[in-house]
Formats: C-alpha cells, sequence, structure tokens
C-alpha cells in the first residue's frame, strides 16, 4: 500500500486529496467546466473534443445538452 488515506489516480495524484480539485464541487460542475473548456479548446469541434475527452461524440452531445449547451 502507498500509506495514504485516498486512492491514487490516474497521475500519481490522490483522488479527493490535493488533486486541484476541491471536495465540495459537485461532479456535474467538474464534469461541465472540463467539456467547456475542451471544448473551446478544440475550436468547437465535437469530434475532437470528444476524443480528447474520452467519449463518443454521441455522449458528448448527450452531455451538452443536459448541462445546457447545446447551440
Amino acid at each position: 500500500t502507498s500509506g495514504q488515506d485516498h486512492p491514487i489516480g490516474v497521475a500519481g495524484e490522490p483522488i479527493g486529496g490535493d488533486a486541484g480539485i476541491p471536495s465540495d464541487v459537485p461532479l456535474e460542475q467538474i464534469e461541465r467546466e472540463a467539456i467547456v473548456s475542451t471544448l473551446a479548446s478544440a475550436g468547437g469541434n465535437k469530434s475532437e473534443a470528444a476524443r480528447r475527452l474520452g467519449i463518443t461524440r454521441k455522449t458528448l452531445r448527450e452531455k451538452l445538452k443536459r448541462y445546457g449547451l447545446m447551440e
């Protein structure tokens, strides 16, 4: 074991610890912000944003609709 109280994330950072995400932020808000940021960095290209997020374009479209981000 690593001797830490939190599970270890992909980057080796503790999940829910000092990974740069406040523990009181709802997951939906984090996901929405990740989608908005990734879509912006992809120049609005939904296919590229979905690829960067590791989801299908269909899933991205569903999440955009859920979060009121559809054009």
